[in-house]
């Protein structure tokens, strides 16, 4: 059936198209496509787009085809629609969905399209492609191959949608094409050399669109009177840091620096020459997406710096204007007056010098929803006044004008706590400003603010040391926020930091409040404000801004210092015990670390507790999460602002301070609040579980931000304690090859584990993966298995020391390919069907051989490329008996039903009772196993799915079996890479090499090189196991020399020839331990007597020479690897001869660096330059058709200091005529690379040949 029948229903009446597009008419007409012409339409009330193949070009039933077969599998949003096609009357129409903006090369130089308006459409396209080459379930994924800006379309909302699909190609098949694809300019270089394409030729070409979005030109235009291809062109730019001379200037003034750095980074890597080194386009998204939240962030601030430059600039008499863009969060003041009963006094719940703060329920804006559902994006005015609002117990601040905070100190509250938004930061939800009120409306603190807990006498009121810390921590992250600001760019100076400033909400979360006093500014300045009048708490206020009114981060700093000693002494600031006690609470507390008296300042109460009931507490018995607390406190406290911490250093020591005093698991609670502010309200969802769903979120912390995996359990299950216990011992265990636990949440029904994300997966994503080797295959399968023996081994034989459910999907990979075990804790017991031990579902006993088993399952799921259950088509009459080795095609098929479901531990351990294995390894990696490293896998696999459990081996016994394997393994790839005689080799070195020594080791001792044939003869290997050789100077015959031992040398002697204008130096030589069928280069290595003057690279040095009785030239010399030695390159040869006889006479060289003093020789080397194949080569077997190559690489500068004369010469054996050439433009030709005559030949000199 063909695709066309398969999709009838798709089919649209022409007469219906017709009526659309107005017959097909001119004024209906939009452009033209890859196949015919375009034209806009309205079809059942429904704007479309009908492309008409035109039937005079030879490819566009096909590209029509293409495009159907693409467009009607792959919906996304970032994939333009399929809404149709007709077939009618010779007449074939695709329809899809209309393109309101056209495509996104005709925005590419137009300052309409902002630099964040680009970055959105070039995610949005980069997920449209990412979805292509990913693939569905049961589908092919799709190569584009035409991927460029002209098939990038934009919809009404600049929306980006991948369209353009009539030379799109299904992966799986055939990917060699015949004939050119694409648009110059876009096209893989690699397809060019080779005609395949793969999904990296389309990362490529979306490489080349992200540098036509930064750049604003398009691919392939008139530059500086040049046709230039953009790619190349932008790469040469990067490579030599002069990026921003092409980026256009009107969007270079919009980037966040952060941005630009990280999108050029990514659109370069999409431009590698090479595939392998190209990112995925799942790669090139996450990359993009980081890149787009850092331009949003950027210019938010920039709004909020706008904000705050407006707030300076006006005065009170506009404060209608300075409000008028936070109406949605007005509260009418009949509400809060009806809610707190007119300010009654029963509702007050503080006091202060800016009035009095009222408990109240009210309706206001729902600022959580609004952030989880509108994070960055822009949202109108009535859109926000509409917006749900929600009911709540709220803290209501009634500001009195009488005790000075004025209409200022509002406005620059109501102007900072929108946006920013921190866990530790208390939210606004809402204000109002009618009349002389002004009243601003926070969430809710119930436990009030940390003053109230000094001096206290109530029991209830005396906070833990942990308690402390943690409250601490809080308000010195929420600090560390505001001084980092919104991106890198913009922070806020609280300027009145102390303890009735920082609330408590639910759980004791330290909340960071009142920001009236506030400035906002540059992130860059060392001193942010001068300020005309100080303001603060006086018993807070660092000392240097009294003194000079300069306003810093570090006055925050000095003044959370003096909220760390009221919590380390459980007093305020300000307080006195008695009228002789005058001193100040800062200076009490500098004193007595200086002094070494720390415990005279630590609050009885946590002498106590600390002393756990002795009254003894003094400096050799003080705990170390107290003195790490002491030091970070008196800092901060220091009177020098360069010598108090950072926030972000105060932050890291009071989480040490944490970690050391809870010594374990509880130092990893983490608030639900601070989970749900860093996964966005739970809305990046991964996957559903049985357990529960599992999301991806950013955690902060000292150091920065962390990616993690948050895992939120079901509700409905009842965890009890068992949660807890089985918490403490995942973070009792500390091995590499277990996954860290980052944190854990237990609030009322909630229980949330927070693991660190592992960048490439489950090791069941890569079962089926051809391009994982199986000696990676080996390392995952012996670093799995020793993460399992580790827990098996953590304890008795309990339900602690067992995992319980493993499988492919609970072994994680890192960004290094290194596996984890995960999932320990979550699923206990319940295990998964395919990796089920049969003797736990008949008797219900779990014990660690339970493990054992399902391991067992996974090795043979990595043996194969088969998941543990899977549907084949079979022998319905045999059920497992003529097992076919079965393809990745015939997976698919079995997969429609039709099928008969097999688990795979039954399928191998029939297939290895048998000696069938071979029936069931993995098609791709058949070729790559080493018999041996074969036989000990497969059998532990095997004796770990034994029905008897004292049959079945530990963990440990498995970890050795898979070391052997891997160890064969290794031993044999690296052998592989050795000579075939390397035995015969090694025998004649003049240092002996141990029999034990590993192949690994062999290689890394000849890749280094070794002395043979009386030590005249030095001899190497390259990584892929081709042998060079260097003949050492003493077999060469001379008119005139003088031999030396020098350093630096492979040899004992070296020629030294002190008339270089005769060498008269008499070669012949026999490769003889050079591999075959590899194209080698014979280079002359030597050094000048004097070097201080030689620094060009490459060096001319005009090397004239005889060869076959032909005199020849080799103009420049390169440095040797150590820089030591120069190599000139004499000529090259094909290897097709065990020996091969070269016989070369060197005449003359250059003086320019030399002069009088003359050259060492050490000899000639041979060193493989590639691997070429016979066949395709031919012509390369004969040695008179060996090419030379001339390769300038060297700049303008450097060729004006050597002879321009000999440049000249060459010039002039050009077949061009270029004798009227300026000398610019005589080095550009000798950098190209030009044609020059030799003898009755004319042979290519080109820079890039190789």
């Amino acid at each position: 059936m063909s695709i066309l029948q398969e999709l009838d229903h798709f089919r649209i009446p022409l007469k219906e198209i017709q009526k659309a597009t107005n017959n097909f008419s001119q004024e209906n007409f939009i452009g033209v496509g890859g196949y015919g012409k375009v034209h806009k339409g309205k079809l059942r009330a429904v704007t479309v787009a009908a492309k008409q193949v035109d039937r005079t070009l030879s490819h566009g039933e096909n590209h029509f085809l293409n495009e159907i077969r693409a467009l009607s599998s792959y919906k996304h949003e970032n994939i333009v629609s399929f809404i149709g096609f007709c077939d009618e009357k010779k007449k074939k129409i695709l329809v899809q969905e209309f393109a309101t903006h056209g495509s996104l090369d005709k925005y590419v130089g137009s300052a309409k399209l902002t630099w964040l308006t680009r970055l959105q459409i070039c995610v949005g396209a980069a997920r449209g492609l990412n979805h292509l080459h990913n693939g569905l379930k049961g589908r092919n994924s799709v190569i584009h191959c035409d991927v460029r800006s002209r098939t990038i379309l934009l919809d009404e909302n600049w929306q980006a949608k991948i369209g353009g699909f009539g030379l799109s190609k299904l992966s799986s098949v055939d990917s060699t094409v015949f004939g050119i694809i694409g648009a110059a300019g876009y096209v893989d270089p690699e397809y060019i050399q080779t005609g395949n394409v793969a999904k990296e030729s389309d990362v490529y070409s979306f490489g080349v669109v992200l540098f036509e979005v930064l750049c604003g030109r398009l691919a392939y235009e008139t530059y500086e009177d040049n046709k230039q291809l953009l790619g190349p062109f932008a790469r040469y730019h990067y490579e030599v840091g002069k990026l921003n001379d092409i980026i256009d200037p009107i969007l270079r003034e919009q980037m966040n620096p952060d941005s630009l750095e990280e999108f050029s980074v990514i659109a370069y890597q999409c431009l590698e020459k090479h595939r392998s080194k190209r990112p995925t386009m799942n790669q090139v998204v996450q990359k993009l997406e980081q890149v787009l939240g850092l331009q949003q962030e950027f210019e938010k601030a920039l709004a909020l710096q706008q904000v705050a430059l407006d707030l300076k600039g006006k005065q009170e008499d506009d404060h209608s204007y300075k409000v008028k863009n936070l109406e949605y969060m007005k509260i009418p003041l009949e509400q809060i007056k009806l809610a707190t009963r007119d300010f009654h006094d029963d509702y007050v719940i503080g006091r202060g010098g800016y009035g009095k703060v009222y408990k109240a329920e009210l309706f206001h804006f729902d600022v959580q929803k609004y952030v989880s559902e509108n994070i960055f994006q822009q949202v109108s005015m009535a859109e926000l006044s509409d917006y749900q609002r929600r009911k709540s117990t709220v803290a209501v601040k009634r500001l009195d004008r009488r005790y000075g905070q004025g209409t200022a100190e509002f406005l620059q509250e109501i102007s900072v706590l929108p946006y920013f938004r921190h866990p530790n930061l208390v939210t606004l939800l809402g204000f109002c400003d009618e009349g002389q009120e002004r009243i601003l409306v926070y969430e809710y603190a119930s436990k009030g603010s940390l003053d109230g807990y000094f001096c206290s006498t109530d029991t209830k009121k005396n906070h833990t040391w942990a308690q402390r810390l943690q409250i601490c921590l809080d308000a010195a992250r929420g600090i560390e926020f505001l001084h980092n600001g919104v991106g890198e760019y913009h922070r806020i100076i609280h300027r009145d930091i102390k303890s009735s400033n920082i609330l408590l909400g639910q759980n004791w979360v330290g909340k960071i409040s009142d920001f009236g006093l506030s400035r906002i500014g540059p992130a860059n300045l060392q001193a942010t404000f001068v300020m005309t009048q100080v303001a603060g708490t006086l018993e807070y206020v660092d000392p240097q801004y009294h003194k000079t009114g300069v306003l810093t981060k570090g006055s925050d700093v000095y003044s959370f210092g003096v909220v760390l000693s009221e919590v380390l002494s459980g007093r305020l600031a300000y307080f006195q015990k008695s009228k002789e006690d005058q001193e100040f609470l800062p200076h009490m507390a500098k004193r007595c670390f200086e002094q070494k008296k720390i415990n005279e300042i630590v609050d009885p109460k946590l002498k106590k507790e600390l002393a756990k009931g002795s009254s003894t507490f003094d400096d050799e018995t003080c705990p170390n999460s107290i003195s790490i607390f002491a030091t970070i406190a008196y800092k901060c406290l220091q009177e020098k602002r360069d010598g108090r911490p950072t926030m972000a250093s105060v932050v890291e020591e009071l989480e040490k301070a944490l970690k050391s005093h809870v010594k374990g698991v509880e130092g990893l609670r983490t608030s639900f609040d601070t989970i749900r502010f860093a996964t966005n309200d739970f809305s990046d969802i991964i996957e559903h579980k049985e357990y529960g769903k599992v999301y991806r979120g950013e955690l902060s912390h000292s150091k920065g931000r962390n990616v993690v995996i948050v895992k939120r359990l079901n509700p409905i299950v009842s965890y009890g304690k068992e949660f807890y216990r089985e918490i403490a011992m995942l973070y009792s265990f500390s091995h590499k090859n277990i996954i860290p636990l980052l944190g854990f949440c237990e609030e009322a029904n909630e229980r949330i584990v927070l693991f660190e994300h592992m960048v490439n997966g489950s090791l069941k994503e890569h079962v089926k993966n051809a391009s994982l080797t199986w000696k990676q295959r080996l390392k995952i399968c012996v670093e799995a298995a020793r993460g399992l023996a580790y827990i098996h081994s953590s304890g008795a034989d309990t339900q602690h020391s067992i995992h319980g459910d493993i499988k492919s999907s609970s072994i994680l990979l890192n960004n290094e390919w290194e596996a984890v075990i995960s999932d320990f804790i979550i699923s206990k017991g319940v295990g998964t069907l395919g990796y089920y031990d049969p003797l736990y579902a008949t008797t219900g006993i779990l014990t660690r051989k339970s493990d054992v088993y399902s391991f067992g399952v996974v090795l043979f799921e990595v043996l194969s490329g088969r998941f543990a259950i899977e549907t084949l088509k079979l022998d319905q009459q045999h059920r497992y008996r003529d097992v076919p080795n079965v393809e990745p095609e015939d997976q698919k098929r079995g997969a429609n039903g039709d099928g008969q479901i097999v688990f795979l531990a039954q399928l191998a351990a029939y297939c290895f009772k048998n000696k069938r294995l071979e029936d069931i390894i993995f098609h791709d990696i058949k070729g790559q196993i080493e018999p041996k490293s074969l036989v000990i896998f497969s059998t532990i696999a095997y004796h770990c799915l034994k029905e008897r459990l004292e049959e079945r081996p530990t963990m440990g016994e498995v970890v050795k079996e898979l070391e052997k394997a891997f160890e064969c393994q290794d031993e044999w790839e690296w052998e592989q890479k050795l000579p075939r005689d390397y035995k015969k080799i090694i025998q004649m070195s003049k240092y002996p090499v141990s029999n034990t020594i590993t192949k690994k080791d062999l290689h890394s001792f000849l890749s280094s090189g070794i002395l043979l044939h009386n030590e005249q003869l030095w001899f190497s290997i390259s990584i892929e196991g081709v042998t060079n050789e260097m003949v050492s100077a003493t077999k060469f015959s001379y008119n005139n020399v003088k031999w030396r031992s020098i350093r630096n040398s492979r040899f004992l002697k070296v020629a030294k020839i002190s008339d270089i204008s005769n060498l008269n130096i008499q070669i012949q030589i026999k490769p003889q331990f050079l591999t075959l069928d590899v194209m080698y280069g014979a280079y002359l290595v030597f050094k000048f007597y004097d070097r201080r003057k030689v620094t060009s690279r490459p060096l001319y040095v005009n090397l004239k020479y005889k060869k076959a009785g032909e005199t020849l030239n080799a103009y420049f010399a390169e440095w040797r690897p150590g820089g030591k030695w120069l190599t000139v390159e004499l000529f090259r040869f094909w290897n097709n001869n065990e020996t091969t006889e070269f016989d070369v006479l060197l005449e003359s060289i250059s003086r320019y660096y030399c002069g009088n003093w003359g050259i060492f020789v050490e000899g000639i080397e041979f060193q493989a330059i590639r691997n070429v194949d016979r066949i395709k080569n031919k012509e390369l077997n004969d040695e008179k058709n060996l090419q030379t190559f001339l390769r300038p690489e060297l700049d303008m500068d450097r060729a004006e200091q050597m002879a321009i004369n000999d440049f000249e010469e060459i010039i002039n054996r050009s077949e061009n005529n270029t004798k009227n050439a300026s000398k610019d433009e005589l080095y550009f030709l000798l950098f190209k690379g030009i044609l020059i005559d030799k003898g009755e030949k004319v042979k290519l000199h080109n820079l890039f040949s190789y």
